[in-house]
C-alpha cells in the first residue's frame, strides 16, 4: 500500500495482509522501484521482480516464495555464507512486527551456530568477496536499529559463545523509543476500536474505519494502517501522529520504555567489547529511496560522522532502513566511505556478490533443533 497521501487528501486506509512492516511508498502487490533496483543489483531476473513502472495491484499466490526459491537455487552449487538479521532479543506479549527472538531461543541458536556453522564477523565476509569464496559454512549475525536489549541481553550470550556481531545504529534514535514501538505500545492499551479514527499530520490525514473481527484483529489492522501512513512521513510528521494518539489515550504510562535505542554511552560500551562492530543505519531511519539525493546523502553521512566521533574509529558498514534503496543510494553509500551495505532481500552471499547489496535472512523465533533444521537448508 502506498503510505504517502496527496496534499490535503483524505483516504480510507484498509487493512493490509501479509508482510508490511518493511514496505516503503508502494502499491499493494507492486514491489516498487527500490525493490526492483535492489533486485537488479543482486542479479535477480526483472520479469520476476516487476517493472519499475508497474502499477498493478494484482497479487499472484506463491510468487514471493518462487522468487526466494530461485534466489537460493541459482547459488546451490557455489560455496555460500549466510547473513542473519535480528532486531530484538526479548520476550514481548505482543510483537506484531515480528521483531523479537526470545532470549532462550537466541541462546539455543548460538549453541547451534557454534556446533554446526562458522560464525564470522561481517568485516571478514566482506573482505573475502572480491577474491575468494566465502568461508565455508560462514554465518554473520547482524542487528538492526540499535535496541537497548542488544547490549543488555544479546551481548552476554554472544560473549558466552564467542560469536561476533554487527549492530546497525540509527543515531537519531539513540536513547529514544522508536516511533513504531511507541505506536505499538499506545495501541496495545487502546480498547475502543469500534469507531473510525482520524489522525492528522500537517496537511495530510488518514481515516481508519474498523472492519469485522475481534478487538485483537482490529488492533492489528489499525497498527498496520498507522504504520504505513507514518512511514511515509518525516520525523516531525511521525511525532504529530504519536502526540495525537497520546492526547487521546486515557491510560497514562510513566514507566521508562523498554523498546528504546541505546544511548551514546551504551553504544560505546557495546563497541568497547571488541566482539561487536557498530555500523550505521542512518540518522532518522527513513525510506532512503523516497528521499531526494541531497537528503539521502545527509542521512548516510551524518550518521557515519556521529558514530565515528563517538567511537573514535572508522565506521565502514551500513544497513538500508526498511531495506529501501536504489542504485543512486548504493552509490552514495560507497562515496561516503562505507565498504558494505546490508539489505533485507533474502538469499545467500556468494563469491563476487555486490558488497553494497548484501542479502540477509531473518532469524526466526524458534528453538535449537528447529533452528538446526532451518539452518541446514540454507548453508549446505
Amino acid at each position: 500500500m502506498n503510505a504517502r497521501l496527496g496534499q490535503g487528501r483524505t483516504t480510507n486506509v484498509l487493512p493490509v495482509r501479509g508482510v508490511w512492516f518493511h514496505e516503503c511508498s508502494r502499491v499493494a502487490g507492486n514491489p516498487g522501484p527500490h525493490v526492483n533496483e535492489a533486485s537488479r543489483l543482486l542479479g535477480i531476473s526483472s520479469h520476476l521482480s516487476g517493472s519499475p513502472n508497474q502499477t498493478t495491484s494484482m497479487r499472484i499466490p506463491g510468487l514471493k516464495s518462487l522468487r526466494s526459491a530461485i534466489r537460493w537455487s541459482r547459488h546451490g552449487l557455489k560455496r555460500r555464507a549466510l547473513v542473519l538479521g535480528y532486531h530484538r532479543i526479548a520476550d514481548e506479549p505482543w510483537d506484531p512486527h515480528g521483531l523479537c527472538v526470545s532470549p532462550g531461543h537466541f541462546v539455543e541458536q548460538l549453541e547451534v551456530l557454534k556446533s554446526v556453522a562458522n560464525p564470522i564477523p561481517l568485516r571478514g565476509l566482506v573482505s573475502s568477496l572480491g577474491h575468494e569464496a566465502p568461508p565455508r559454512r560462514g554465518v554473520v549475525l547482524t542487528f538492526d536499529d540499535g535496541y537497548l536489549d542488544n547490549l543488555t541481553t544479546a551481548l552476554p550470550a554472544l560473549q558466552d559463545f564467542g560469536v561476533p556481531a554487527t549492530v546497525f545504529v540509527a543515531t537519531g534514535w539513540m536513547g529514544r523509543e522508536f516511533w513504531w514501538e511507541e505506536l505499538t505500545r499506545l495501541l496495545g492499551r487502546r480498547d475502543r476500536l469500534d469507531q473510525p479514527l482520524e489522525v492528522r499530520s500537517r496537511d495530510q490525514r488518514m481515516i481508519w474505519r474498523p472492519r469485522g473481527g475481534d478487538v485483537r484483529r482490529r488492533r492489528g489492522d489499525l497498527l498496520r494502517a498507522l504504520s504505513d501512513f507514518a512511514r511515509g512521513l518525516d520525523t516531525a510528521g511521525q511525532d504529530d501522529i504519536l502526540r495525537n494518539l497520546r492526547d487521546r489515550s486515557d491510560v497514562r504510562d510513566d514507566a521508562a520504555p523498554r523498546a528504546r535505542g541505546m544511548t551514546a554511552e551504551e553504544v560505546t560500551r557495546l563497541a568497547d567489547t571488541k566482539l561487536v562492530e557498530i555500523g550505521s543505519h542512518t540518522v532518522s531511519h527513513p525510506c532512503l529511496s523516497d528521499l531526494p539525493e541531497r537528503e539521502q546523502r545527509e542521512e548516510v553521512k551524518a550518521s557515519k560522522d556521529r558514530l565515528e566521533d563517538l567511537l573514535g574509529r572508522p565506521v565502514k558498514s551500513f544497513c538500508y532502513p526498511n531495506g529501501a534503496f536504489t542504485q543512486e543510494t548504493a552509490r552514495l553509500v560507497r562515496e561516503t566511505g562505507y565498504d558494505s551495505a546490508c539489505t533485507i532481500l533474502s538469499g545467500p552471499v556468494v563469491q563476487g556478490a555486490n558488497p553494497y547489496a548484501l542479502p540477509r535472512v531473518w532469524a526466526p523465533d524458534i528453538g535449537g533443533e528447529a533452528f538446526r533444521r532451518w539452518l541446514a537448508r540454507r548453508i549446505w
